[in-house]
């Protein structure tokens, strides 16, 4: 008797912190989304050159979207995941023909983790780096 009581209790309070130990977005995820946001710039900036046009990456960070200026290309953010464009006042980003840019960090947030997409301003190169949060 005492064994069943013991493993009904148990199961209750098992029942009780399963919602606070499931998996979430996690440093993993968080990279993945910003290789992502990495590989559509770099499309953007790379396409820029080669049609020797303007191109603006649009962020929304309300949204939680980033839309390509010249693929027809959106990445959305999950649940989750915060996104940030630095400097605010950016609409996102600018690619010149001339291989210049605007320059931007785009921050992806979620639980105690972020990290960052940056873009140079004079050579448009773009990095994934560690953001401080």
């Amino acid at each position: 008797m005492e064994v069943v009581l013991a493993l009904t209790i148990a199961g209750m309070l098992a029942t009780l912190a399963v919602p606070y130990f499931r998996p979430g977005i996690g440093a993993g995820a968080l990279r993945a989304r910003a290789s992502e946001i990495a590989g559509l710039l770099r499309r953007d900036r790379n396409l820029a050159l080669h049609l020797q046009r303007r191109s603006a990456v649009l962020v929304d960070a309300g949204g939680g979207a980033i839309r390509s200026g010249l693929l027809d290309e959106t990445i959305v953010m999950p649940n989750g995941i915060s996104l940030k464009l630095l400097p605010e006042s950016a609409p996102g980003v600018v690619f010149q023909p001339d291989g210049s840019s605007s320059g931007a960090r785009i921050v992806l947030a979620a639980r105690q983790s972020s990290i960052a997409v940056d873009v140079n301003r004079l050579t448009a190169a773009i990095r994934i780096s560690e953001a401080k949060p």
